[in-house]
């Protein structure tokens, strides 16, 4: 800083070094030394034994940009912004007007609670913020602070506009963020992303759908109650296992029917519930099983009607399950079944 301003240490590269102007630090005010050899990139140092934070590197980094733009934001009234498309895997970049004009630039000027790195004026009055940043962007808090001041700001990387070749406002300025507009995202990215929320939309909709459905079936339909095993021996010496069940069909959830139905037999329906229908039920049950009888079968089922049981999986296991075992025995010789003695007084029981 000369005379109070912000000056390019090139500018003097031309002068001797006793007639160089005195240069202070703009963090520590200490004097500095103008390097303007031919070897090292032209630039101001502390002395040796100075302590400031402007020389920790990102720091540097970060005070350079910032006095940088700050100089050529003054000479103009405006500029253009770059900006990359948002989405991380396109590469689509697009240049416009900042919709913003100011006739004066002013360094950490307070506003309100407020200290952005660069305040961009007219007529004294704050119109915009530039904040620079070497390593930590602007952050959620910040952001909705500028927001709630209504100023327009944007956001650069600190290498981006000293590096490689310094920027000045005839080109594009490359931004990193802008608030408290929305970021930029190109046309075909945005036909990709209204693509995947018609997909998403659709896939949610088929989901609920399938929900509602799998909601009815629950309340809509025949549920299994209780069932039972009966074995059936025949005088000819065929042994037949049937599966009886009792079932609820349900309406709406309210059940409007009780269902008794073997896996051979035909299904007999009583409306309404199970409280009013138990004995109904039970009486068709033994009904059918004398019925056998008086055809000379011997019915078979020492066990208890087993709730809440799977249909057929049940069916399929108690086939063959040994704690469902065939209990009578065909004798060739008398052509007559006859109860195993082992399993004389033996129940079934569910496993």
């Amino acid at each position: 800083m000369v005379d109070g301003e912000i000056r390019d240490v090139s500018e003097f590269a031309h002068l001797r070094p006793k007639d160089r102007p005195v240069a202070l630090c703009p963090q520590c005010d200490r004097r500095t030394i103008l390097k303007l050899g031919s070897v090292r990139m032209h630039h101001a140092a502390h002395r040796p034994q100075d302590v400031c934070i402007a020389t920790a590197p990102e720091t540097a980094l970060h005070l350079n940009a910032k006095f940088h733009l700050a100089r050529e934001l003054r000479r103009v009234a405006t500029i253009k912004l770059r900006e990359v498309c948002q989405n991380t895997e396109c590469d689509q970049v697009r240049q416009r007007e900042w919709a913003v004009s100011w006739d004066a630039v002013e360094v950490e000027r307070c506003v309100g609670t407020l200290r952005p790195d660069l305040t961009l004026t007219r007529g004294g009055v704050a119109v915009a913020a530039v904040e620079v940043f070497a390593t930590h962007a602007v952050d959620d808090e910040k952001a909705r602070a500028l927001a709630d001041a209504r100023l327009p700001w944007v956001e650069v990387r600190a290498s981006a506009v000293i590096e490689n070749e310094a920027w000045t406002p005839t080109q594009p300025l490359p931004m990193h963020k802008e608030g408290p507009h929305r970021p930029w995202v190109c046309e075909a990215c945005e036909r990709k992303q209204a693509e995947r929320k018609k997909e998403q939309a659709e896939l949610e909709r088929l989901t609920a759908a399938r929900r509602a459905a799998a909601a009815k079936a629950l309340t809509n339909g025949e549920f299994s109650y209780c069932a039972r095993l009966v074995d059936f021996y025949y005088r000819t010496g065929k042994h037949v296992r049937d599966t009886y069940e009792i079932l609820e069909e349900k309406v709406d959830g309210q059940v409007v029917a009780v269902i008794l139905r073997s896996r051979m037999g035909r299904p007999t329906r009583f409306p309404g519930g199970l409280t009013e229908n138990r004995e109904r039920v039970r009486d068709r049950f033994q009904a059918l099983m004398e019925e056998f009888e008086r055809h000379g079968a011997i019915v078979d089922s020492p066990m208890d009607w087993e709730r809440d049981v799977d249909w057929f999986s049940w069916m399929r296991k108690a086939e063959r399950d040994r704690n469902y075992p065939c209990r009578y025995e065909w004798d060739q010789g008398t052509a007559r079944w006859s109860i195993k003695p082992e399993f004389d007084g033996v129940r079934w029981r569910g496993g």
